[in-house]
């Protein structure tokens, strides 16, 4: 009977055993590994902290806040994450760890897809305004950039307009993006073509496009509005410019032109009084003239 015996199945339990036995080990050892990478970083980062670092730490909580901050790190994202927070926390100061607790994993994947010199701006931006975290677990550095870009506003392209608004802020300078951001709650209720029409009009002209809004700031409430801002050549809907390094420039558009030449005539009351009369009397000279030539046509043939 002995003989018989299933050597292979008697080996594969035995090792079925020893690993499970080794599991509880192996985990011990990883959680180690974590805590230790934990108690590491915070030395680290009190280590290399300045004077005023170290007050704004101890303000914080001390090195049980900063420990906080690494341990959250290390349940979203390991030891690695633990090092990489550590690092933003030497390099950038107490406000990233501050910045990077609300979302440790995703808040660090974000600097790391921003410019190294934008950083510290960043940062600054997500203290001031803290629904930008949720803006940036969306989107990530993208929304961390333009965020950084236009202070105050570029989250409020993100939150209205999504991944088009973030687009469009990128090539936008601060003046021309708060303008849009005005209208960002019409902008939002566009059917998407008008919607993907308008940005790609902010894409190609955006000074006009920007031009037009405030001008005319209730066209996008009406479709015949939209429809202009969109169909508007750039000759027809370009506000112009001076030129420079004395090149003559463009012309305003037609639109501008007329829609100067209007509010001019009208900003001008008396002028555009002695223009209604000098219409009335040319078309009253011009009717006496067509009647007094009627009169002599008849009175020739009756004469004949």
């Amino acid at each position: 009977m002995n003989r018989m015996m299933n050597w292979p199945a008697i080996f594969a339990i035995v090792a079925a055993m020893a690993l499970s036995a080794g599991a509880p080990l192996a985990r011990a050892q990883a959680a180690g590994a974590v805590r230790g990478a934990v108690e590491e970083a915070v030395e680290l980062v009190f280590r290399k902290a300045g004077s005023s670092a170290a007050r704004e730490l101890a303000e914080a909580g001390g090195r049980a806040g900063v420990q906080q901050v690494m341990e959250k790190a290390a349940a979203e994202g390991g030891e690695g994450l633990v090092r990489k927070v550590a690092q933003y926390g030497v390099e950038e100061g107490p406000v990233a760890l501050r910045v990077i607790e609300r979302s440790p994993a995703k808040m660090v994947r974000a600097l790391d897809d921003v410019a190294a010199d934008l950083r510290p701006a960043a940062l600054r931006a997500v203290e001031r305004e803290p629904q930008l975290v949720g803006l940036v677990n969306r989107y990530g550095g993208e929304a961390l950039e333009v965020a950084t870009k236009h202070p105050g506003v570029g989250g409020v392209l993100g939150e209205k307009l999504g991944q088009e608004g973030l687009d469009a802020a990128r090539t936008l300078t601060t003046d021309q993006a708060i303008v849009v951001a005005r209208h960002a709650d019409e902008i939002g209720k566009l059917p998407t073509a008008e919607r993907a029409g308008l940005f790609a009009r902010l894409k190609t002209n955006a000074a006009g496009v920007v031009d037009f809004l405030e001008k005319h700031p209730k066209s996008l409430l009406t479709a015949g509005g939209v429809a202009v801002l969109l169909g508007a050549k750039d000759e027809i809907l370009g506000p112009g410019d001076a030129g420079g390094n004395g090149a003559p420039g463009r012309k305003p558009g037609f639109v501008y032109r007329v829609w100067g030449d209007l509010l001019g005539v009208l900003a001008r009351p008396i002028g555009f009084i002695g223009t209604a009369i000098g219409v009335v009397a040319a078309a009253w000279a011009v009717s006496k003239v067509w009647i007094i030539a009627k009169r002599r046509r008849i009175e020739a043939r009756l004469v004949e």
